[in-house]
């Protein structure tokens, strides 16, 4: 119940602004830590909800982190 509830906090966060989030910036915004936003964002690419985007922040060396993300469905 409670990941439900944290997977509609990601999605509207995303419509909300409409453009890329890296996902370090949508930890802390949402007050969550990296290990369940690594869980919900698998769970909402392997729905087709979100897609990751490489922006120029992106960094090899963090690569979760600095991922970006966007909403497409």
């Amino acid at each position: 119940m409670k990941r439900n509830r944290r997977k509609g906090d990601v999605i509207e966060l995303l419509r909300k602004e409409n453009r890329p989030i890296m996902s370090i910036e949508i930890c802390r915004r949402l007050g969550i830590s990296r290990t369940e936003l690594s869980d919900i964002m698998l769970e909402l690419l392997k729905e087709g909800i979100v897609k990751r985007v490489f922006t120029k922040d992106y960094d090899f060396s963090f690569p979760f982190d600095t991922s970006s993300w966007i909403l497409i469905k």
